[in-house]
């Protein structure tokens, strides 16, 4: 074996891979510079916590998908409201958050992640604080919840506003990234990922829903 094969063999055992699969309506996650250690992650809709179905895409369901002022669950008021969905020009449409709320968003990615390993959501530097919208307060809520290795439905964040005002969100915002630690990414735009059972593939990123 060549120094190059033993290096990659090496590389492969320390820092095994991750498959990222793009779900229908998502957009690739992407650096912002080679050397950042997020991948970029794309605002897809407002989403609620179940899924569409049992069957591949994986996708969650939609409360709302920025495409139009109706919403697919008008009675929903826990953490959407209609009411503050606004057309910031004709055909383009945005939702206002109020300050000290929250919204769950569908980032349009699911992710295979190797046993013994996680990888986690979290804010952008600009998300938490920006020096051109001076007044904007955001956190991704669930920032520190690990994604876990049998999970694999889309991922999301609860993005909370602690801003004095409303923040206007639209559909493709890149308000927070996919790290990996120790994992190589590898993303795929078409291919079919494993079908979760049991609990997990239900709740939040992994989670059996106990105490």
């Amino acid at each position: 074996m060549n120094f190059e094969s033993l290096r990659a063999s090496l590389i492969s055992l320390l820092f095994p891979r991750c498959t990222i699969f793009v779900l229908p309506g998502g957009t690739a996650p992407r650096r912002g510079h080679a050397t950042d250690a997020g991948l970029d992650l794309f605002v897809r809709n407002v989403c609620g916590t179940d899924f569409a179905d049992e069957l591949l895409p994986r996708r969650r369901t939609s409360l709302w998908d920025f495409n139009t002022l109706a919403c697919a669950a008008p009675e929903t008021r826990e953490s959407f409201n209609p009411e503050n969905i606004i057309e910031v020009e004709a055909g383009v449409f945005a939702y206002r958050l109020p300050r000290n709320e929250s919204l769950p968003l569908g980032l349009g990615i699911a992710v295979d992640i190797p046993a013994g390993f996680s990888a986690y959501v979290q804010a952008r530097s600009l998300t938490v604080r920006d020096p051109v919208r001076a007044h904007s307060r955001l956190e991704i809520a669930n920032d520190s919840v690990p994604i876990d290795p049998n999970f694999h439905g889309e991922i999301w964040a609860e993005l909370v506003n602690h801003g004095p005002e409303p923040f206007v969100l639209r559909q493709g915002m890149r308000l927070c990234q996919l790290v990996t630690p120790l994992l190589r990414a590898r993303i795929v735009t078409n291919g079919a990922i494993r079908r979760t059972t049991g609990l997990r593939h239900a709740k939040a990123h992994g989670s059996t829903g106990l105490y």
